[in-house]
């Protein structure tokens, strides 16, 4: 726990921010994988989730693969509506980064396996902080003027055959 001025949403005390640090076979006990990479849903798996929505970071260390992937898939499970990144510079990070919603990979020694299984793509660490404020806000802004021309373009055009429907009295 590290202490903070201000309000948390996460913090159980007032001006306070949590972590949790869970290794892998500590991991095993609370989700594991059924047939076809399933969740389990089971009591622990629910306790977790509640957990990791208390603390501001949740750290897993020393865990497979699979357990990547798991973690991503119980965060979606439980928070539907939440949009999940999963970062990767390695083969071993290749079912996290296909689990989430958006797959950052970092070109590095270890291949190109997280690169070419990811949504974008970045040389090193130090780029993820352009990657998601700079082109982040650029493409919430294209999306916006997408948004803003789609509505113009079928008002304009429903104005048109409205025009055309009372020149030609309908």
């Amino acid at each position: 726990r590290a202490s903070r001025r201000g309000s948390i949403d996460g913090g159980s005390e007032k001006g306070t921010q949590q972590a949790v640090v869970i290794d892998g076979p500590t991991l095993a006990l609370a989700i594991g994988a059924g047939a076809q990479g399933a969740l389990r849903m089971r009591a622990p798996a629910a306790a977790l989730h509640r957990l990791a929505r208390r603390c501001s970071a949740v750290v897993v260390c020393r865990c497979s693969p699979a357990q990547k992937a798991l973690v991503v898939m119980l965060v979606r499970r439980y928070e539907p509506a939440a949009v999940t990144l999963a970062i990767g510079d390695g083969a071993n990070d290749v079912s996290m980064i296909r689990a989430a919603h958006i797959g950052v990979g970092v070109a590095g020694q270890e291949g190109g396996a997280a690169v070419r299984s990811s949504d974008y793509s970045i040389h090193a660490f130090r780029d993820l902080e352009r990657l998601l404020l700079h082109h982040g806000r650029l493409s919430y802004v294209r999306l916006a003027n997408m948004t803003t021309y789609f509505f113009y373009k079928n008002i304009a055009f429903t104005f048109v055959l409205w025009i055309f429907g009372a020149v030609s009295h309908w």
